[in-house]
C-alpha cells in the first residue's frame, strides 16, 4: 500500500528561505510542492521520506533565487491490484458504492492530540534497514493505528475517498432500495439465504482492489459535476 519513490527535481529556492539550513529549506519547499498531491503512476504523496543529494545552487541572471537539483524519496500511497483493504461506506447510488477511511488489518482507532506533530511507523513491504518513517500530522486529524504481525505498524489517516465499487462488482445477488433519510442516495442490500443484509456506513467492510487509474485532467469541467479525482481506485466488494 505504501511505497518509496526516488525522484529528481530541479528546485527554485526563494531568497527569503536562504537564511534557513539548506536541508530544512529544501524539504519545506518539497513538501509544499508534493505533499497531498497525486503523481500519475506513482500514487498519492504522503510524506517526504529523505533527501539523497543536493547539487547546484546557481543564481541565474535577473533572479534572486538559487536553483538546485535535488534527489529525494517520497512515501507514496498506491494500492496494488488484488490487495485487500478495509474501508467504510461514504455514499451510494444506483451506480454502486463509494468508500472512505482506508485501513488494513486489526484496527485501534485514536485521535491525535494537538501537541503531536508526527508519528513514527515502519514502512510496509520495505526491506532496507532505514525503514522507519515520520509522518506529519495535521492538528485535530483523526488517525488509525493498525497492528500487523509482519510489521510493527501501518498508519492510515482516512485521507482518500475516491474508491468506487460499480454495480457489476457488487456481491451477487444484490439490490438497492430508496434511502428514507436521504432521497439522493440508495441503500444496497446483499441478498443471502432469503435474508437482506444492508451495506451501510456503520461497519467496516473489506474490498479487493481491481484497478487504480489516473484520469487525465479535464480542460473544462461543468459547475455541477463532482470535483476532479486525479487518482481513482476501483474495487470488488468482499463477502465476509
Amino acid at each position: 500500500m505504501f511505497y518509496l519513490s526516488l525522484i529528481e527535481h530541479t528546485l527554485r529556492l526563494p531568497p527569503q528561505l536562504l537564511g534557513l539550513p539548506l536541508n530544512e529549506a529544501i524539504k519545506g519547499e518539497l513538501e509544499s510542492l508534493f505533499l497531498d498531491k497525486v503523481i500519475a503512476n506513482l500514487g498519492l504523496c504522503i510524506s517526504v521520506y529523505d533527501i539523497r543529494s543536493i547539487d547546484g545552487g546557481f543564481v541565474f541572471p535577473g533572479d534572486g533565487a538559487s536553483t538546485y537539483t535535488v534527489e529525494f524519496r517520497l512515501v507514496m500511497f498506491r494500492p496494488f491490484v488484488g490487495e485487500i483493504i478495509t474501508a467504510k461506506l461514504k455514499e451510494s447510488d444506483s451506480n454502486g458504492l463509494r468508500w472512505t477511511g482506508l485501513c488494513d488489518g486489526s484496527i485501534v482507532a485514536f485521535s491525535v492530540p494537538h501537541n503531536i506533530k508526527s508519528l513514527t511507523i515502519l514502512l510496509q513491504g520495505y526491506d532496507e534497514s532505514l525503514d522507519i518513517i515520520h509522518l506529519p500530522i495535521q492538528q485535530g486529524l483523526c488517525a488509525k493505528f493498525i497492528t500487523n504481525p509482519a510489521h510493527e505498524g501501518i498508519v492510515t489517516l482516512g485521507f482518500f475517498d475516491d474508491i468506487y465499487i460499480p454495480v457489476h462488482l457488487m456481491p451477487n445477488p444484490s439490490h438497492n432500495e430508496p434511502d428514507p433519510e436521504n432521497k439522493n442516495q440508495v441503500i444496497w442490500m446483499w441478498d443471502y439465504q432469503e435474508q437482506k443484509f444492508p451495506i451501510d456506513g456503520i461497519d467496516e467492510i473489506r474490498f479487493q482492489v481491481q484497478g487504480v487509474t489516473y484520469p487525465p485532467i479535464p480542460v473544462e469541467q461543468p459547475k455541477e459535476s463532482k470535483p476532479f479525482a486525479p487518482m481513482v481506485i476501483m474495487g470488488r466488494r468482499l463477502v465476509q
